[in-house]
């Protein structure tokens, strides 16, 4: 059994059309999420990406989308793929924290599908319904002015606790960025390693 390392390509900041400022056609039934996610896939295929992140803001519409494409995937010769051999979907959204800053959130890549909806009521996020073409505007998570409260809050449903990380915007760009004048003590009592450009 392998139990090595390896290296992987991965994004893990993916937008899909349902975001606002998406450039492409909207896709709203699920047919049209269908194709969207199997074009996805192929995108990834061609650029050599063997892992990804769905996180649209505040919202997980389309991650079921993406991983149904993922396992439907077959080799150029049309056999089914083994396991090991399919893009990785890891499920999650980008936050606007009362921090304030922006964070990617994101599950494990075993995270249950019928858990997103209870992970955006635990954080208290309100979003337009699966079947409306584009997110709402966004709401600050006014409640979280810590990424150490956003831990506490997190690990207080046990459905979450152990399955995440954030990565917190680090770009030193604007207000979205934890990396900006003042924001020395949130970023040192930040309770995870990393961050997103």
């Amino acid at each position: 059994m392998d139990r090595g390392a390896h290296f992987f390509q991965c994004d893990f900041q993916v937008h899909t059309p349902r975001d606002k400022r998406w450039s492409g056609p909207d896709a709203v039934t699920d047919d049209e999420r269908c194709a969207y996610a199997a074009e996805l896939v192929a995108a990834c295929r061609e650029r050599g990406v063997q892992a990804i992140a769905i996180t649209d803001h505040h919202c997980t519409a389309f991650i079921p989308f993406v991983r149904q494409a993922a396992a439907e995937e077959t080799a150029q010769d049309g056999r089914e793929l083994d396991t090991r051999q399919r893009l990785i979907i890891f499920p999650g959204m980008e936050l606007t924290l009362g921090v304030p800053c922006q964070a990617l959130i994101i599950f494990d890549a075993d995270f249950p599908d019928e858990f997103l909806t209870q992970a955006q009521t635990a954080l208290k996020i309100t979003q337009n319904g699966a079947d409306q073409a584009k997110v709402c505007d966004v709401q600050r998570l006014e409640h979280i002015q810590s990424l150490r409260a956003l831990k506490e809050e997190l690990d207080g449903h046990s459905f979450l606790k152990g399955k995440y990380i954030v990565l917190p915007n680090v770009s030193g760009e604007g207000q979205f960025s934890l990396l900006r004048t003042g924001m020395a003590g949130k970023y040192s009592e930040m309770p995870w390693v990393g961050g997103y450009t």
